[in-house]
């Protein structure tokens, strides 16, 4: 009985190659054998165990994800083939094997260390393995003699050793195998121990991914189905992708504009007006998270369903009227119009210096009494409160104030 179940979830497992790569193809809590034959992903697997004997795997621009082990037994060859080989525990790669990495989009994750011990013949000249546990090569022995040179990489491929503790890195052989391109993300004094003779082409120093700034090219007000361009600064990684989200305040949801791509900007048509913000996502093109950093815009963006009317003071009055006495209150009311939601700020000036009686506020009116004799200047900025200017529009009044009145 239980033979005969094996049986069948290796059926199901292996008809999944021939569905469309429309659909992503799960199989969790399974596992995945292959003996003597060679298979070709035709759409993205998840799978517990995988064991390989006498065949060859090709990912085919899929992503196989392995939860559990794998085992290679006999002649077995991996093709990256521009997918993703994602392994949650440790790989040991050994007897009569090849792993094949030939274009910049390949790309295998190992979660734990990582063995190389296959014989000479792994085509490794582009792609990345990322390892977060320990790197060992170890010669392959075929019994009449050694492969010492099995683990030479070459052109653009990289090696990045990501883990959060201490990685060690062995070579058994160092003279004879290398690293083309090793990836740090830990100083390397510190973060790695390594073997004696262990060298390398080039070595990367990857920084982790920080956005620096979310930004629009938004005057005071836009409208819908207007084109906005929304950029991010970000600095570290790779190879850095973005993500664009906005968040509509009326609707309080969140919802992707601009899916990961390398562009680190995108033009955004607001479809509704509202007040919305925007949110960037960041992440390395391998990274296995989400994001790997994200920033929201400082401050709120207003769309509005038509243009607005220009801010205009229509009228500026006050209670009393030159010449005025020391200590006597002056109350200043402005009348104004346009605009979304206006503000008002009041200014004096008293012929050397300016000085702010009120910050922006919604009140319109403000009560300023003298103290000096002098002649003075009121001065009233009105902007919308969305507006990116200091002011929209500003009006003047004078005043003479004595010590006493005639």
């Amino acid at each position: 009985m239980k033979i005969f179940s094996r049986l069948i979830t290796t059926i199901f497992l292996l008809s999944t190659f021939f569905l469309s790569n429309e659909y992503s193809v799960f199989a969790s809590g399974n596992d995945l054998t292959l003996n003597d034959k060679g298979y070709a992903l035709q759409g993205n697997m998840e799978i517990e165990n995988l064991s390989v004997r006498n065949g060859t795997l090709d990912l085919n621009g899929y992503t196989l994800t392995v939860n559990g082990y794998i085992n290679l037994n006999g002649v077995t060859i991996i093709n990256v083939n521009k997918g993703k080989l994602i392994i949650k525990g440790g790989l040991s790669l050994g007897n009569i094997c090849a792993l094949n990495m030939v274009n910049n989009e390949d790309y295998v994750y190992v979660g734990g260390g990582f063995t190389f011990g296959c014989p000479s013949g792994s085509q490794l000249t582009a792609g990345e393995i990322e390892i977060k546990g320990d790197f060992r090569q170890i010669a392959y022995n075929s019994g009449s003699g050694k492969s010492t040179a099995n683990f030479i990489p070459k052109g653009s491929h990289k090696v990045v050793l990501s883990g959060n503790s201490l990685q060690t890195v062995t070579f058994q052989y160092p003279r004879d195998s290398y690293f083309a391109t090793l990836g740090i993300t830990k100083p390397l004094s510190t973060g790695y121990s390594l073997s004696s003779g262990v060298r390398w082409n080039s070595l990367l120093e990857v920084k982790p991914i920080k956005i620096n700034k979310v930004y629009a090219d938004i005057s005071n007000y836009e409208i819908k189905n207007n084109p906005i361009i929304v950029t991010a600064e970000a600095e570290g990684g790779i190879e850095k992708l973005y993500e664009f989200w906005e968040y509509n305040t009326l609707t309080g949801k969140w919802s992707i504009v601009s899916p990961y791509s390398k562009s680190n900007y995108f033009e955004w048509k607001p479809i509704n007006d509202g007040v919305y913000k925007l949110s960037v996502h960041v992440k390395d093109k391998n990274s296995q998270s989400n994001y790997d950093s994200y920033k929201h815009s400082n401050e709120p963006i207003v769309i509005f369903d038509k243009p607005l009317d220009p801010v205009e003071i229509k009228n500026i009055t006050s209670d009393k009227s030159s010449p005025i006495q020391v200590n006597s209150p002056i109350k200043i009311s402005v009348e104004a119009s346009g605009g979304y939601d206006l503000l008002y700020k009041f200014y004096v000036y008293d012929g050397s210096n300016w000085t702010v009686l009120q910050p922006y506020s919604i009140s319109n009116t403000y009560e300023w009494t003298p103290t000096k004799k002098g002649n003075f200047i009121i001065s009233v900025h009105v902007r919308d409160k969305y507006s990116k200017n200091s002011y929209d529009i500003y009006r003047h009044l004078k005043y003479s104030i004595t010590d006493s009145i005639q």
